[in-house]
């Protein structure tokens, strides 16, 4: 099987994501999440890199419909690679459930309005729940991150080819 130019660059964005995401969580899981905007940088440069290689291949014809569109072949398996690995770490990195469930039980506790047997349930319920809930985060998040980097991407270089 062979992979298309712009499908090789997203899996390429792929993985460089995993990466620098399991790095800055190693080096600097203060929980704040601000190296996030890295993780984006780097998915727009990727559909970017994906779209300008398009621009300069022999026979493309560099319009905003054939751009969109290698714009959106980068951006798929990037956001399939990034919603399994939010899927997988969430899933497994257990630590970073106890925290959200330690503050969650925290937030409870101070709007007093609960017995502490209902709190109990209602961390448990959210313990579950994790996963799932930051993965619809991650697959919204990047498809629509992915959708506005292959849109201006689009538009820039089908103006820039007008000239």
């Amino acid at each position: 099987m062979r992979i298309g130019k712009s499908a090789g660059i997203g899996l390429l964005t792929g993985i460089t994501m995993i990466l620098t995401s399991l790095l800055c969580y190693h080096f600097f899981s203060s929980g704040n999440g601000q190296w996030q905007l890295l993780i984006y940088g780097i998915y727009a440069a990727g559909i970017w890199a994906g779209q300008y290689q398009f621009t300069i291949s022999k026979d493309a014809q560099a319009g905003f419909r054939n751009l969109f569109s290698e714009g959106f072949k980068v951006f798929m398996p990037v956001t399939f690679l990034m919603v399994l690995f939010t899927w997988i770490f969430m899933k497994y990195d257990t630590n970073l459930v106890n925290q959200m469930a330690e503050a969650y039980k925290n937030k409870l506790l101070e709007t007093g309005n609960r017995t502490l047997e209902q709190i109990e349930t209602e961390v448990a319920q959210s313990k579950d729940k994790y996963a799932t809930f930051f993965t619809s985060l991650a697959i919204f998040g990047y498809l629509i991150a992915g959708a506005l980097a292959t849109l201006s991407g689009a538009i820039f270089f089908s103006s820039r080819n007008k000239r």
